[in-house]
């Protein structure tokens, strides 16, 4: 690793690792064609960490009397909810990062418009649990998803809060 570039937390399936559900990954041209050049990249996935096999059952956020749960698709007895939490807090890497790109819509990272079962109704207003603990325990760092990293602007601002915490952080 360059010392001197910030470390990014990214979610595996964006650097091209076969960690989804389905065996398959999520490559991000942008992230390993662009971004590269400028940070270190920490890849990780919740649902490897927390002992979910490949293939696995999926799972959806589903609106609960009891809150926000992480359940499987097929069996509502596949409940990991608490582990997707636990796991973000037990992360020792977490403390030295600078920023985090997170799968779009997953259950576990998305950052935004995660979908959200209620009863017969499904919203896009929720956010991955893995990624909403990582945004509680670190409020101030920078957090993007692949989709917003398409808009050039934003990929701007965002190198650059990026490059802001780094110095920030470097210094402490």
């Amino acid at each position: 690793m360059n010392a001197s570039l910030p470390v990014v937390g990214v979610s595996s399936c964006l650097l091209g690792r076969a960690v989804r559900y389905d065996g398959k990954h999520k490559r991000h041209a942008t992230l390993l064609n662009l971004l590269h050049k400028k940070f270190e990249y920490q890849a990780f996935c919740p649902e490897m960490a927390i002992g979910m096999g490949i293939p696995r059952e999926p799972i959806h956020l589903l609106l609960t009397e009891s809150g926000l749960r992480a359940i499987g698709t097929k069996t509502s007895s596949l409940d990991v909810t608490e582990q997707l939490t636990e796991i973000a807090n037990q992360q020792d890497w977490s403390k030295s990062i600078s920023g985090y790109i997170f799968k779009t819509r997953s259950p576990s990272c998305g950052v935004r418009n995660v979908p959200v079962v209620t009863g017969d109704t499904k919203t896009n207003n929720g956010q991955g649990l893995f990624a909403a603990q990582i945004r509680k325990l670190y409020p101030k760092l920078p957090v993007a998803d692949e989709q917003q990293l398409e808009n050039s602007e934003f990929c701007r601002a965002f190198i650059a809060q990026i490059e802001v915490y780094h110095q920030q952080n470097f210094f402490k």
